[in-house]
């Protein structure tokens, strides 16, 4: 048998041991009756154990030292604190070709450097269940083997958990919140293991549908799904006993938020629709602090009660009810982390700028050249958007009351969505892509599949037939210029004053630009940012003399105080790709 069986059982891709030893060629001619021995699955799974056994005992101080590096400390911490908590566990829900050793290092990895800001999974739901999800196991491994440094266990990943989660996931009648957490770590994984930009949107998309369907955008649906009385129900796949029904709604409120986030990010990329409706979120409560979801020992009632929502906070007051307070303790993020509100909340109004720009262009408009009269309440629109942004900063900050780092990086990340709403429209997210997107958070990035990253990077053109110059100087023309640059100028400004309170930030709003994930907050700003180039590009064109004051604006929000980032090439770009130099001079320019 000339062809070999590969790991996950198809025909044709070679085999692990063929890799791991070299082997002689093959004769001329074979005895037709010597027949070559069928190599089984669980003999090639055993080789695998004992070559990662080996690997990792390998591994030099150098390479743990990195490690430990790309983790900030936060596993050796954990290792710590609970030596090994799989040692007395029992790992029959665990794959048998992984011990225990292996198994504990991926989740602990997992569990310290997740690609999201707000962990999804709770260690209990999983080092304290008897019998985890096998879809929450699976997708939880296969995450945690992409995200690692070491060839091999990304090699794991690869080419066995992650089949693995999805073999699980097509065997499946109906979604849970466990199947929408393994959607979720697909749509990551598929960025670092499959580089299918194409998969990782089903990925996606598949969460948003997911999300809808058990209905957990909303308080309601929530208890719904997990009644008080979920302790003594045992027809939920992988439900624990001792798990509080609480944990399970706060697991599941999580992910919803996620799928928001990244919903709203991604469909501002692609200048499409939003799967999930920003109304459809409306009664849904805000994520509980660090300080409760990182208990080993969850309480058995929620602690965080009563919480806040996108409805109790812009609902005007009617009936002399007093508007609700924060509910978390600004002060209580760690170094370097933020409170688990602040990206729904940040995300919201970037979310309603784009959506904005999407709209109004599919009707052959622009938002900044909407004229008298108003038909389609292009106006009323804008200063609905701005007065939500003013009000969601009130209400982090307090009235003005509090400057944390946390309430002033989430000023600069409103500031920024105001600089969107004001900006040239869905070109705006073009524009990122090719000058930060490609340049810095793609820059490693190599597809399998090259028509998947065209897809990704080539959008489609405005939809009422101005090219890209002719667009830029019309918005350069209209008094939204000025409006972008302003606010684009402010979040500058006040991320140097984060950052200076609290230098750990610089970590978290680079993310994207220093090879890592990039998150939800680093898009916004990465936004507010490609405004202050496009308007160094038409400074230099017009020798205007703010240039050099522009592009040292967007290298304080590309860097965060950190190493430099190319942005005169970046300015340089737009010059010469949109052949700004052939378009009038404009009516207005930068001040």
């Amino acid at each position: 048998m000339a062809d070999t069986q590969s790991m996950d059982g198809t025909i044709g891709s070679p085999s692990i041991s063929s890799v791991s030893r070299k082997r002689s060629p093959p004769p001329l001619e074979r005895p037709t009756s010597s027949k070559r021995p069928t190599r089984h699955v669980n003999s090639r799974l055993s080789l695998l154990e004992h070559v990662l056994r080996s690997s990792a005992s390998r591994t030099t101080e150098k390479e743990k030292e990195k490690e430990r590096n790309l983790d900030s400390g936060a596993t050796v911490a954990v290792i710590k604190l609970n030596p090994n908590p799989l040692a007395d566990a029992k790992l029959k829900s665990f794959p048998h070709f992984l011990s225990a050793e292996v198994c504990y290092k991926l989740l602990s990895r997992y569990f310290a450097s997740k690609p999201s800001h707000s962990a999804l999974v709770h260690s209990s739901v999983i080092l304290e269940n008897p019998k985890p999800n096998p879809i929450l196991t699976f997708s939880v491994l296969s995450l945690a083997s992409s995200l690692n440094p070491e060839q091999h266990f990304r090699t794991l990943g690869k080419w066995m958990m992650f089949p693995r989660m999805k073999e699980t996931l097509r065997a499946t009648s109906w979604p849970s919140v466990e199947t929408i957490i393994a959607y979720l770590h697909g749509f990551f994984i598929s960025f670092t293991s499959t580089k299918s930009v194409k998969e990782s949107l089903v990925h996606l998309s598949q969460a948003c549908a997911a999300t809808k369907l058990l209905r957990i955008t909303s308080e309601e649906g929530l208890h719904a799904l997990f009644p008080e009385e979920v302790t003594a129900n045992s027809d939920l796949v992988g439900s624990n006993p001792m798990t509080p029904p609480w944990l399970l709604r706060e697991q599941a409120r999580r992910v919803a938020w996620l799928a928001f986030s990244l919903d709203a990010v991604i469909s501002a990329s692609l200048g499409n629709r939003t799967s999930l409706e920003e109304d459809g979120l409306w009664t849904l409560n805000f994520p509980c602090d660090d300080a409760t979801w990182s208990q080993k020992k969850p309480p058995s009632l929620d602690p965080n009660t009563p919480r806040a929502s996108l409805r109790s906070i812009l609902t005007p007051v009617v009936s002399g009810e007093r508007q609700p307070e924060p509910t978390y303790p600004l002060l209580a993020s760690t170094w370097g982390k933020i409170p688990p509100y602040m990206e729904p909340v940040c995300i919201y109004t970037f979310r309603l700028a784009t959506q904005l720009h999407v709209r109004i262009e599919q009707l052959g408009l622009c938002v900044f050249m909407y004229q008298d009269p108003d038909i389609h309440n292009v106006g009323s629109k804008i200063r609905h958007v701005e007065h939500v942004i003013e009000k969601l900063e009130t209400y982090i900050s307090c009235g003005g009351k509090v400057r944390t780092s946390s309430s002033l990086l989430s000023s600069a990340v409103l500031s920024a969505a105001r600089a969107v709403l004001h900006g040239p429209g869905m070109v705006l997210e073009r524009l990122w892509i090719k000058l930060i997107g490609e340049r810095l958070w793609f820059r490693d990035f190599v597809p399998e599949v090259p028509q998947d990253l065209a897809y990704w990077i080539e959008l489609k053109r405005p939809r009422h037939g101005m090219e890209t110059e002719e667009l830029l100087s019309a918005w350069s023309a209209s008094p939204h210029f000025i409006t972008a640059i302003e606010d684009a100028s402010c979040a500058a400004v006040i991320l140097q004053e984060a950052v200076a309170l609290d230098p750990g930030l610089r970590n978290y709003v680079t993310e994207g630009a220093r090879g890592w994930f990039g998150n939800p907050i680093e898009k916004v700003l990465g936004s507010s940012a490609v405004v202050l180039i496009v308007a160094a590009a038409l400074s230099r064109v017009h020798k205007l003399p703010t240039e050099q004051q522009l592009a040292c604006s967007a290298q304080s929000i590309l860097s965060g105080g950190g190493p430099p980032i190319d942005v005169e090439g970046m300015v340089s770009w737009v010059v010469q790709e949109l052949k700004l130099k052939e378009v009038g001079k404009p009516k207005a320019g930068p001040t």
